[in-house]
């Protein structure tokens, strides 16, 4: 999603630009995600407006790259246990609608009437009607395309062995298919990010966090199409069982266009997960799926796909130049937040290299990554979502 979408960036600005893929068009991280765009899980801070902008960025999109990539407004719900998380809930959907965000606070004898696919247990939710979704697998390839018409070149099934600096800048790529003299290397390489970095020395750190989701037989629409389950705002106890606990399982509903719905999801970090995991994985996926929509309990499995989502350190998008060496960029770590934010993040790094405006924050910004976090938390002034270091210091 990221490559393309600077790909695309450049080209449309006349930029020389090429991707070099060592697989094909969203055959990492980008094709094994759900392609929502919730709305009802994003809060002011420092990815907000990438949030925001994106989502405005994809529906201009579905008007002007002349190929369709399912896009589609959907409402969306974010599904709350218990009581006890209740008022957390409404103070965050306070803060959500001062800052411009149409969401409201459903009680359980309103839900079901909103969503009678929904368990009569569940304590509440907060509904969102500007919620959207797409097809990452069209999409990925949309951009591509429309690149190649503006004058881009697409290498697929092309390994990047290298990167050439010469005197302190970026002077090329060495490849599996011969070098490629450029100026600027965007590094947005994913979950492979950290090894594009080495390559000249810059520090990318990448946390990796596999998981995996369920995907259904086609069925008449099954209530709101994305629904989500609320995991923060309570003090009680974890009431998951060991199952979901060991795989990190959380409600995650999604129904595409053809009917399909895709329900996750497990997260674990590296070094826990393996292949032969991801069916115990799927079980508690279906498991958890059910106490909130009882319905997926007769509905057949058709696949288990899994993958990769690399976060940075701290667990927001590294975009922009690094400083040194001159021309390497960076635009990655935005974990499984790839779609939701990197429209927007894709459009900031290629004003980077044109100089266009959009300033890219602080909070952001590559040169963080030189800094190091102290005893794991992130650095002050990420978290506070500094336009600048030297207004971070302050």
């Amino acid at each position: 999603m990221i490559g393309t979408a600077v790909l695309y960036f450049l080209a449309s600005e006349g930029v020389d630009a090429a991707l070099v893929d060592r697989g094909d068009i969203a055959s990492g991280t980008s094709g094994a995600t759900m392609g929502n765009l919730s709305l009802h899980n994003r809060m002011p801070g420092p990815t907000w407006d990438l949030a925001m902008e994106s989502r405005a960025i994809y529906a201009e999109w579905a008007c002007s790259l002349g190929r369709s990539f399912e896009f589609e407004v959907t409402s969306s719900l974010m599904l709350v246990d218990t009581e006890a998380r209740m008022e957390w809930v409404r103070q965050r959907a306070e803060i959500q609608r001062a800052a411009g965000l149409d969401v409201e606070v459903v009680p359980s004898r309103q839900l079901r009437d909103l969503d009678p696919t929904v368990s009569p247990d569940v304590a509440g939710a907060v509904y969102c009607a500007a919620s959207a979704r797409l097809n990452p697998f069209l999409l990925c390839s949309a951009l591509a395309s429309r690149a190649v018409e503006f004058g881009a070149t697409v290498y697929r099934h092309t390994e990047a062995r290298g990167v050439d600096v010469h005197r302190g800048a970026i002077a090329g790529v060495q490849t599996a298919r011969g070098p490629i003299g450029c100026r600027v290397v965007i590094d947005a390489a994913g979950a492979e990010a950290d090894r594009v970095g080495r390559m000249v020395g810059v520090p990318v750190s990448i946390v990796r966090d596999y998981g995996c989701v369920v995907v259904s037989e086609r069925i008449p629409p099954l209530g709101i199409r994305i629904k989500g389950e609320c995991t923060e705002g309570g003090h009680e106890a974890d009431q998951r069982d060991e199952l979901d606990r060991r795989n990190n399982i959380h409600m995650v509903f999604s129904q595409t266009a053809s009917g399909n719905c895709l329900i996750g999801r497990s997260g674990i970090r590296e070094g826990g997960f393996s292949k032969g995991g991801a069916l115990e994985a799927a079980t508690g996926i279906l498991r958890r799926a059910r106490r909130f929509v009882p319905a997926v309990s007769g509905l057949s499995a058709i696949r288990v796909f899994h993958g990769v989502r690399p976060f940075s350190h701290d667990g927001l998008p590294v975009l922009g130049p690094v400083g040194e060496p001159d021309g390497f960029f960076v635009a990655c770590g935005f974990g499984d937040r790839g779609f939701a934010l990197g429209a927007a993040g894709a459009r900031l790094v290629a004003r980077s290299i044109t100089g266009k405006e959009g300033e890219i924050s602080w909070a952001l910004g590559a040169e963080r990554i030189r800094v190091e976090p102290r005893g794991g938390a992130a650095p002050a002034e990420v978290i506070t979502g500094a336009r600048s270091r030297e207004e971070a210091e302050k």
